[in-house]
């Protein structure tokens, strides 16, 4: 149980979180370490739920948008601003290269040009302002966590569709090839309680929220494949934060009769 459940469940920790944990190192086997895509959306719910509590917390003291921003500020020190260096790195690349091989080397340049700054802002005020928007204590906790759970999961689904680029090492490339369908399941099973709360809790949102992130995966994996013929880990990270931010834009939506 250690080795097949435990162990990759503390290396998703470790990989996804500055968080130290026992046995968090990469599994020597590499059947083992495939499990790690498994329980990245359960590690995204308990992201999720730290930036959910200090958000609550907070607001006993701030007003929602510095609360808002104070409870982002800790997730970055938590994730070690992971995602979002991947969110510059992918809009430098794509936003500002041209063919294969200048894409591929503006996402391992650790520069950050003007595409990838502007995106990086947007990315994050988007996040704070629909945070800040959320009303309600249970919706609020409900709705954050569920955010970065399904981020996660729209990671797993990626890698599960798209084959990582090669000559490139990443946990794209060690994992993710390998996704199937099963391991789909089990990352949504995982994480199984926060739909059933979702969904409770604001059905027409939910739906919503994952038709959004549905059409916005398949025209973004379309096109990363045309481009530059498979995943990477940047791109993963891109979409963490895309399905992130729609769950949140479409939850602090105040439509009439959205729900």
């Amino acid at each position: 149980m250690n080795k097949y459940l435990i162990l990759p469940f503390f290396t998703a920790v470790q990989f996804l979180t500055r968080i130290p944990v026992p046995n968090g190192s990469k599994p020597s086997e590499q059947k083992v370490f495939q499990r790690v895509v498994l329980f990245m959306p359960l590690v995204g719910m308990l992201i999720g739920l730290i930036t959910a509590g200090i958000f609550v917390l907070c607001q006993f003291v701030f007003n929602a948008l510095l609360a808002a921003a104070v409870a982002i500020t800790v997730e970055l020190f938590v994730t070690g601003a992971f995602h979002e260096d991947a969110v510059a790195d992918y809009f430098d690349a794509f936003g500002g290269g041209w063919t294969k091989d200048d894409i591929l080397r503006k996402l391992k340049d650790s520069r950050i040009g003007s595409y990838g700054a502007t995106a990086l802002i947007i990315a994050l005020v988007l996040r704070i302002l629909a945070i800040a928007s959320l009303d309600g204590i249970l919706f609020q906790i409900v709705v954050i966590t569920a955010s970065a759970s399904i981020g996660r999961l729209a990671t797993v689904i990626s890698v599960g569709l798209l084959k990582p680029v090669e000559s490139r090492e990443s946990l794209a490339k060690e994992a993710g090839h390998n996704a199937k369908i099963a391991d789909v399941i089990i990352a949504v099973l995982l994480i199984f309680p926060v739909f059933i709360i979702w969904g409770y809790l604001t059905p027409a949102k939910m739906l919503v929220s994952l038709v959004v992130i549905a059409v916005l995966l398949g025209v973004i994996l379309r096109k990363i494949h045309k481009l530059i013929g498979g995943i990477t880990g940047d791109c993963l990270g891109m979409i963490c934060y895309m399905a992130q931010i729609v769950v949140l834009v479409v939850s602090a939506a105040s439509w009439r009769g959205l729900n």
